[in-house]
């Protein structure tokens, strides 16, 4: 099965694997003096259900994370109670990294577009073997509070929003999204691996970008 949000690149190197597989992979004990592994933490997943707002990952402890698309997150523990959770908005409780939201699984900081780009792989059987050279990029660039704040747009982690790319295109992502608001006035949803776009943007003929935009990505606001 293809993933029109994993790299093609990616893919062909790695293959694809369902939750099974995926566990069979990284079913190890790492060094205690080490913490666990994005990939470790995962495997521990035993189920993905995606909710009206929100998706539901539930471990083989029993505990479960729901994470909403608002950016709103609740723990539950063994018994199917709640135990701590986070409105969209809040800062309370929450830990950052580059004005990203992480969310702590078993002492690993995860952001949670990152966590809810890999749980749409459980569900869609599509996971990669290995994450460590991808970045789960939110298209719409509401992924960094300092970047959702400029644009004046909400959190949104949909999953046509979020897709895997590199951490170099991450990063260029970013400041293509502030530059396109800049020459636009309006913020479109694109993704990191927009060649064409690149090209016009390498070009300066700002004409050219903002009609690109108008009639080839979704309008966010």
């Amino acid at each position: 099965m293809s993933n029109p949000f994993i790299p093609q690149y990616y893919a062909q190197k790695e293959g694809l694997l369902n939750l099974l597989q995926f566990k069979a992979y990284h079913r190890y004990q790492p060094d205690d003096d080490k913490p666990f592994s994005f990939e470790y933490v995962i495997s521990l997943i035993s189920s993905v259900v995606t909710q009206e707002n929100g998706i539901k990952a539930t471990f083989e402890d029993g505990t479960a994370i729901f994470v909403g698309f608002d950016g709103s997150y609740i723990r539950y523990n063994r018994l199917g109670q709640k135990q701590s959770s986070r409105k969209a908005g809040s800062l309370t409780g929450m830990s950052f990294q580059n004005f990203h939201v992480n969310i702590n699984i078993y002492g690993k900081a995860i952001s949670l577009e990152r966590f809810v780009a890999v749980c749409r792989d459980i569900i869609n059987d599509t996971l990669l073997v290995n994450y460590s050279d991808l970045t789960a990029n939110v298209m719409d660039g509401s992924g960094s509070l300092e970047t959702a704040d400029y644009l004046q747009i909400p959190y949104n982690l949909e999953f046509d929003n979020i897709e895997w790319c590199s951490k170099s295109k991450n990063a260029a992502h970013g400041q293509k999204i502030k530059k396109l608001y800049e020459i636009t006035g309006h913020v479109y949803r694109f993704s990191a691996e927009d060649d064409e776009l690149d090209r016009l943007m390498n070009c300066g003929d700002n004409q050219a970008i903002a009609d690109y935009c108008e009639n080839n990505l979704p309008k966010v606001r």
